[in-house]
């Protein structure tokens, strides 16, 4: 329950394993990272009720939460990463982002929950809310406002997987992204849309009051509309 002010990085850690991580309570002022997090390996990480404002670019970068496992977990356990009710003006990159780049040979190490979040991204690259690579992602209820290709994508920049891997699958459901503005072209070789479900995303079921936002290149994706 702590507030932060003009902080070039607040949070980070890169290598937890068997840890119990939790960020909550806390207010944020003209930040460029907030939580940043490589290699939890069998952990649970709780990122909650946090307020965080003006959020400041430098070197392309900007984002308040980033949760990453760029290899096989040595564990058998995977993470659990728990974000909700969180109030964020992101920047650059995204508001949240999940990458799990355990290949198709691997278990999949990171189970991530989004729900109950307000975020407004001013031209983000790779969405209000980005996932690549990540199986089990659950998105609910969350409002997503601003600009850029994606209010949520799944599948987020860079080169496409190698042939079998995957952008996972998941959950989209009642999420608030009608007030999403694109105004950004297509850019590293994936589509823009207010969701967005890339080439490589697999059985996401997507629940949502208007499907036509929805712009889906994924396979036996299901969009459903009320």
């Amino acid at each position: 329950s702590s507030t932060f002010e003009n902080i070039p990085f607040l949070f980070g850690s890169n290598g937890i394993t068997g840890a119990h991580v939790t960020f909550r309570h806390n207010r944020i002022s003209r930040y460029y990272f907030g939580v940043q997090i490589f290699n939890l390996h069998g952990c649970r990480l709780t990122v909650a009720h946090n307020v965080a404002r003006e959020a400041q670019v430098a070197w392309g970068f900007g984002y308040f939460l980033v949760a990453e496992n760029p290899g096989p977990s040595p564990v058998a356990k995977r993470s659990l990463v728990d974000v909700h009710h969180n109030d964020v003006e992101a920047a650059g990159f995204a508001g949240f982002l999940f990458s799990d780049h355990a290949d198709v040979t691997a278990e999949k190490t990171l189970r991530v929950a989004v729900h109950r979040n307000r975020i407004a991204a001013t031209e983000v690259l790779f969405g209000g809310i980005a996932s690549r690579w990540v199986d089990g992602l659950r998105v609910i209820r969350n409002v997503v406002t601003g600009t850029g290709p994606n209010a949520i994508g799944l599948g987020w920049g860079g080169l496409a997987p190698a042939s079998g891997e995957t952008d996972g699958y998941g959950r989209i459901v009642n999420n608030d992204v009608k007030d999403f503005l694109v105004t950004m072209p297509t850019i590293f070789g994936y589509g823009a849309g207010p969701i967005w479900l890339g080439p490589q995303s697999h059985h996401t079921r997507v629940i949502t009051d208007e499907p036509g936002l929805v712009y889906d290149e994924g396979v036996d994706n299901r969009v459903i509309g009320r």
